[in-house]
């Protein structure tokens, strides 16, 4: 009984400790898009030959950020899926390794 609340225990504490992995993941892209989208815009501005005006940016961002952003959060979504079923199939070997031993 002691062994199964431990692997209860254990698990509880992984979920915590991965649902702390992603969201300091989600802020690390946030902040990796937002530069990105700075990046754009001035590539933008050059090409165009404009300068960078107040409302500018966020006039750009509404007419051209959008398709970037959305574009961004599909590949991040992706990503994500891609470290859980990763993940997924690591603790669920070590889950089944734990019980197992049992």
């Amino acid at each position: 009984m002691e062994d199964i609340l431990s692997l209860i225990f254990s698990l509880f504490h992984w979920n915590a400790a991965q649902a702390e992995r992603e969201a300091a993941q989600r802020v690390a892209d946030d902040a990796v898009r937002a530069e990105q989208l700075r990046a754009a815009y001035k590539d933008w501005l050059q090409h165009y030959g404009r300068d960078d005006t107040p409302g500018n940016y966020e006039r750009w961002r509404r007419e051209h950020g959008e398709r970037a952003e959305l574009r961004w959060l599909r590949e991040d979504e992706a990503k994500r899926r891609r470290r859980r079923g990763s993940e997924w199939h690591t603790s669920s070997a070590t889950t089944t390794m734990l019980v197992a031993d049992q």
